[in-house]
């Protein structure tokens, strides 16, 4: 029996499939920015980069009416306070916790999202939750880390004839039958 922030929440899933570029992301901030206006909504949007997070955070502070908040792990340190921050997660958890009146949007990052496992507090039920991009898509994205994911990327690969050096020193390919 599942225990904790999602033990008696309602879930609802929405997809949206579309091509990229169609504006899927900004206007799943509008209509957030909009519900958090008008009925108080609280929005997590787990998006895969940071520079992505950075653009649409943006986007959405042009709204001034709403807040806006990035938890990211840009530096270690935080240079107000002179000490070390703290982790993505212990601050999401922190956030969430926090009792605050009116909607507010929230960006994070697909890592701190997956790192919440099944620690999110039980507050967490008062928010929605969207998912920009399939989080697979972050194992083809910068920094790129083979060791990881080589499978799936082998799985792509055929491979055809072995290419040799001709005679002349071009390359051609090695006639069938015995070297």
């Amino acid at each position: 029996m599942t225990t904790g922030a999602f033990a008696s929440v309602d879930l609802v899933m929405d997809t949206v499939s579309s091509v990229a570029g169609s504006g899927k992301t900004l206007t799943a901030i509008a209509l957030a920015l909009h519900r958090a206006l008008t009925e108080g909504a609280r929005t997590i949007f787990a998006m895969p980069t940071l520079e992505l997070i950075a653009e649409m955070a943006e986007v959405a502070r042009r709204q001034n009416d709403v807040p806006v908040m990035t938890i990211i792990s840009e530096t270690e340190t935080d240079f107000a306070a002179n000490e070390p921050r703290k982790r993505t997660t212990a601050r999401l958890t922190e956030h969430l916790q926090r009792r605050t009146n009116g909607g507010e949007v929230v960006f994070v990052t697909h890592e701190t999202m997956h790192r919440m496992g099944q620690d999110w507090p039980d507050e967490t039920a008062a928010w929605e939750l969207v998912i920009d991009e399939a989080p697979e898509t972050i194992l083809a994205r910068a920094p790129f880390r083979l060791y990881d994911n080589w499978r799936i990327l082998t799985a792509f690969l055929e491979l055809g004839e072995p290419i040799t050096r001709g005679s002349r020193g071009r390359r051609s390919q090695r006639a069938a039958g015995p070297p």
